[in-house]
């Protein structure tokens, strides 16, 4: 048996046919960085299908299954042979011999259903409403959905148990599959409280583990195992099978077993009584005598990362089909998903008292005046996730934080905060790319299993809520595996808390470095800026981009990272842009780029008081049109220079910047308190509360009730 893998291990899991592991292994309940050993600088470039891996016989067949293809809509390379050579993607003709699949399909759409369902009881329970008014909007929103999926789910059960005539293994499928929807049915029981009763987390949770035991159960009607990475399969001579065991999904770790029959070219679920626990990155061999031997890998134990399982050996009997470790392991039921927990889960946001919309208004009421105030939700997201900003869709008065890349956090989740509750939310299990978080690194490009969006390095202003689509709208985003730019625009759906779907960039904006994207809606429009002085135009009709101008370099610069900024100006019909002359330096207000929508063309716009800002500020992203005020605020505050080690440094001050566009001047803001913004904080302003509301990297919520007279006042420099 040779072994071919593609993006080895960082825990150097050197396999050997007798399956030894290197003597650097780590110790059992060890903390590890994240197995995957990738490019220089950590990237994906160039490795389209990444953490995969390959079987080859000495016969000249081979089989590989793991991985994520990069470039493809399902994420999955699929099931993949070696003929003469050539590695041969199978799964069209495993479809087609498939006499289950279409029940299969028909599962997963069920799956579907229920999560929508539930994504709308999740979002009205966030709400925090009266028992009248939240009964009201059960019945009218998420009631319906929930009967129409629970007819659709009992006459599926029904129609599967009734089939005959099956062949025997898919026989066995369809009684596992039936035993999972059985599960289902017990955990629909507490879920139908939603139709009676007061609302609960305990029926929000119910909905989804039922759907969990749904995907189980189309999983086992399908003609091939589901998606993972970091899970080798291993062939036996005795038998001619290929074994494959676990794997990790990136929301779960996994501990079903599989077995290729190369002659058949088909797979076979087994169901043993017992089954090693959920590990990923585990090493395996076959000695030929008719097991498959097992050793390590990591799991998710909660409190970090991954830590290593240890180098206990488990043994596969592939005839006998029966699995055997040490008395130290605790064996678990086959198909048992290990999922993230703490914030990563979304259960840890259903913890508590129950939101109370009532109670948080006369919170949010009594705030005093330019003062920044530390929300301090109970529950905060998971991760550190800076280089961004914030879509705030104030129809559903949240905001979605998708943020992260570069030394942050990687994932898909899009976490909500409710500005009426002050909570946080997480719609479905974190997905974490593998070695990716905390690391220097851009993350996996396009989707995940589940199709949701990867957050690929920076985020910057790449994203907004667009009121006439009401989703949030990610323009462009990094492509690691070409190293440019991922071809697509994603769409997110901020009540089902779900990724929608995706539409190809054209006509120029496919090839705009992902650095020079900022994405701006005005009343009329959404626009996108691409760099090079290149503006496109979103058409909603046919959702794609149009050029809408070609300034050249009468626009600055190409790049709009943590320095640079553009802003709507409803007083003028313009976008309005700065940018600091030297990149890392600090703005002091001499010069404004104006873009007239009407007109096309750009004004140099000198500001009549720029020294108002004394030594300036440095990050420019967050910036925000006031409507009532009339006025635009910088979310940073004015630096003061000092020297550490004969080096420039900046201290961020309490004072805002801000730009009166009518008048043309500069204004210093006195306020007290800093969110701390910077690289890693947004900030937009919600016009019902009057509110400025700003996040930093680390989940921390800060409001600020503007009042603009007192703050002008009280720092003597108003402009």
């Amino acid at each position: 048996m040779k072994w071919s893998v593609l993006m080895a291990s960082g825990l150097s899991l050197l396999l050997a046919t007798g399956g030894a592991i290197a003597e650097s292994t780590p110790k059992r309940g060890e903390r590890v960085h994240h197995p995957r050993e990738l490019s220089p600088g950590g990237h994906l470039s160039g490795i389209p299908i990444a953490w995969t891996s390959e079987c080859r016989e000495p016969e000249g067949r081979g089989l590989v299954l793991d991985g994520i293809e990069q470039r493809y809509e399902d994420s999955r390379p699929h099931t993949r042979i070696l003929v003469d050579g050539e590695w041969r993607n199978i799964y069209p003709e495993l479809r087609r011999k498939n006499v289950l699949q279409s029940q299969c399909d028909l599962a997963g759409k069920l799956a579907i259903d229920l999560m929508r369902a539930r994504a709308r009881a999740r979002h009205i329970w966030f709400k925090g409403l009266r028992v009248e008014d939240e009964r009201k909007r059960l019945d009218a929103e998420a009631v319906p959905l929930f009967r129409a999926f629970l007819a659709e789910f009992e006459a599926f059960r029904k129609n599967l148990a009734a089939l005959k005539d099956l062949p025997e293994y898919e026989r066995g499928q369809v009684a596992f599959a039936l035993g999972h929807l059985d599960a289902a049915r017990k955990l629909l029981e507490t879920s139908e409280g939603i139709a009676r009763a007061v609302l609960s987390a305990e029926h929000i949770n119910a909905m989804q583990k039922a759907q969990v035991e749904i995907e189980i159960a189309a999983e086992a009607l399908d003609a091939e195992p589901p998606p993972r990475v970091l899970s080798r399969p291993a062939y036996d001579a005795r038998t001619g099978l290929y074994v494959l065991f676990g794997g990790d999904h990136f929301d779960y770790l996994m501990n079903d077993t599989w077995v290729f029959d190369p002659d058949e070219v088909k797979w076979f679920q087994r169901h043993p009584e017992s089954a090693p626990p959920p590990r990923g990155k585990h090493a395996v061999s076959a000695p030929g005598d008719g097991t498959v031997r097992m050793q390590g890998g990591y799991y998710y134990p909660g409190e970090h990362r991954y830590t290593w399982i240890g180098d206990d050996m488990w043994a596969y009997d592939v005839a006998k089909n029966v699995w055997t470790g040490p008395e130290s392991e605790k064996p678990l039921p086959p198909g048992t998903r290990a999922y993230w927990g703490g914030a990563e889960h979304p259960s840890h946001f259903l913890q508590g008292p129950k939101p109370d919309a009532a109670a948080h208004a006369k919170v949010l009421a009594s705030l005093p005046v330019n003062t920044w105030v530390d929300m301090e939700p109970p529950y905060k997201r998971a991760g550190s996730r800076p280089w961004g900003t914030m879509a705030y869709d104030p129809e559903n008065d949240l905001i979605v934080d998708w943020n992260g890349g570069h030394s942050g956090y990687c994932s898909t989740d899009a976490p909500h905060y409710h500005l009426g509750v002050n909570r946080w939310e997480l719609p479905y299990p974190a997905e974490i790319p593998l070695g990716m978080v905390g690391a220097s690194a851009a993350a996996v490009s396009g989707y995940s299993f589940n199709k949701r969006h990867w957050i690929t390095n920076h985020t910057w202003n790449h994203y907004l809520y667009d009121p006439r689509l009401k989703r949030v709208l990610v323009a462009g985003s990094m492509s690691n595996w070409q190293w440019k730019h991922d071809p697509y625009s994603y769409i997110y759906d901020p009540v089902l808390g779900e990724w929608e779907s995706r539409f190809r960039k054209t006509n120029g904006l496919e090839g705009v470095f992902p650095a020079g994207i900022s994405v701006i809606h005005t009343p009329a429009r959404t626009l996108a800026y691409g760099g090079r002085g290149e503006w496109w135009i979103l058409d909603y009709e046919k959702m794609e981009w149009e050029r809408f101008v070609s300034l050249g370099k009468n626009w600055p610069g190409s790049g709009c990272s943590d320095w640079y900024a553009h802003i709507y100006d409803p007083t003028g019909n313009r976008i309005l842009a700065f940018r600091l002359p030297i990149p890392r330096d600090v703005y002091h207000g001499e010069q404004i780029y104006a873009l007239d929508l009407t007109t096309k063309e750009v004004t140099l716009i000198k500001p009549e008081n720029p020294e108002v800002l004394g030594e300036g500020f440095r990050y420019g992203r967050e910036w925000r049109y006031l409507p009532d005020l009339r006025i635009t605020v910088i979310g940073t505050g004015l630096v003061h220079r000092k020297d550490r080690n004969g080096q420039p440094t900046w201290e961020q001050t309490e004072d805002m910047p801000a730009y009166d566009p009518v008048k043309n001047r500069w204004l210093v803001l006195k306020v007290k308190g800093k969110p701390g913004l910077g690289f890693g904080g947004s900030m937009h302003y919600d016009e019902t509360r009057r509110l400025l509301w700003a996040l930093d990297s680390r989940g921390n919520v800060y409001a600020l009730r503007l009042d603009l007279e007192k703050a002008l006042a009280g720092n003597g420099r108003e402009g």
